[in-house]
């Protein structure tokens, strides 16, 4: 799967758990990568389907993205700029 730490940042022994498709366990593998047990998932999972994840911890990563998505059902609502990108004040 492609996202891992980087994405689903987190200071606690949690995981990202999948919304879209019960049964399935997210494991870490890396910064960039994750893996994904879908022995007990609820229906098949084909390379490039887009699974929706419930992250444990956002706070550090939002700062790696240009934007956030508000996405109600399959529709984007709103798109929402991170101000903050990439800030690092000088003193």
């Amino acid at each position: 799967m492609d996202a891992g730490l980087k994405t689903f940042s987190t200071d606690k022994p949690l995981t990202p758990e999948c919304k879209t498709v019960g049964g399935i366990v997210y494991s870490w593998a890396g910064d960039e990568h994750g893996k994904l047990d879908l022995t007990r998932a609820d229906r098949g999972v084909c390379l490039g389907d887009r699974l929706e994840f419930i992250i444990p911890h956002c706070d550090p990563t939002v700062n790696l993205y240009d934007c956030l998505y508000a996405v109600r059902g399959e529709k984007v609502e709103a798109i929402w700029p991170v101000a903050a990108r990439g800030y690092s004040p000088s003193h």
